[in-house]
């Protein structure tokens, strides 16, 4: 299996499958690279291919017990870039990935990079030390993860997904969730309640074509805190709202979701048929 080194030292593993133009997916918290198989199957027969990193703690890549900010996310794709040789890529990320997508293109520009998908994006706006409100939301996922990972976890699962997704998928999904190390769970739920998570300015050094995927029952991420604002803040960035989709839409409107990053890969003109 094909690891890299990370700035810092951190040992992190990938995926690499197929051949052609380079599609990047980054996942988000709580999972690994298996995250994105759908997708994987889907555009290496299609002629891409598709590079997968495990996050840090997360997956196959070391466990560690630092770097859990976008700041440290974006260079640990920087470096992979460089490792894997990436020119022309489309970036793909879900979640606090699609967050940290944004980091690193403001952080290190575009000269790898053909164009971005941003997909359920969380809220590129950090935690204001006065919204004791949203402080103290942050707090309990933080607190509720501690106390009863399993339980919590599933009890988000159905919202998670909101429509089109089966039972199994969503139990496979949990499962998956809970092989990733608690205290890195904890570590990266405080992730939102780190000022640094200030994703506005990224989102608006962004030069590359960029689509924004969000669906209108996200609960997780809100549309008008999250993929909203980055479509307002991204000059010239295409918008997809999935009516009825929530966070986990690249599973639970897998077909639907692959389809649109295909066309716009295609778009980029990175696909010869």
């Amino acid at each position: 299996m094909p690891y890299f080194k990370s700035p810092d030292g951190t040992r992190l593993h990938y995926r690499d499958w197929g051949g052609g133009p380079p599609i990047v997916l980054v996942h988000g918290n709580n999972v690994d690279s298996n995250f994105w198989e759908y997708q994987v199957t889907v555009l290496g027969e299609h002629g891409c291919r598709a590079i997968v990193p495990d996050r840090r703690g997360h997956g196959r890549s070391d466990y560690v017990a630092r770097g859990f900010d976008y700041d440290t996310y974006a260079g640990d794709l920087a470096a992979l870039l460089e490792h894997a040789d990436v020119r022309d890529a489309t970036l793909v990320g879900h979640s606090t990935g699609a967050n940290a997508i944004a980091r690193y293109l403001a952080r290190y520009g575009a000269e790898r990079i053909a164009g971005a998908v941003l997909v359920s994006m969380v809220s590129p706006m950090p935690i204001l030390p006065e919204d004791r409100a949203a402080i103290e939301a942050a707090q309990l996922v933080v607190d509720s993860t501690i106390n009863d990972r399993p339980k919590f976890f599933a009890s988000l699962k159905e919202a998670f997904f909101a429509s089109g997704a089966s039972q199994e998928a969503m139990d496979a999904l949990i499962a998956r969730t809970l092989t990733v190390p608690l205290e890195v769970a904890v570590k990266t739920a405080r992730t939102f309640l780190d000022p640094r998570s200030d994703n506005l300015s990224d989102l608006r050094a962004f030069t590359v074509p960029t689509l924004i995927v969000h669906g209108d029952k996200d609960s997780f991420s809100p549309f008008e805190n999250s993929g909203r604002l980055a479509h307002q803040a991204i000059p010239g960035s295409r918008l997809l709202l999935y009516e009825g989709a929530s966070h986990g839409l690249t599973i639970s409107e897998q077909g639907r979701f692959t389809s649109d990053l295909i066309a716009f890969i295609e778009e980029l003109s990175l696909v010869s048929r």
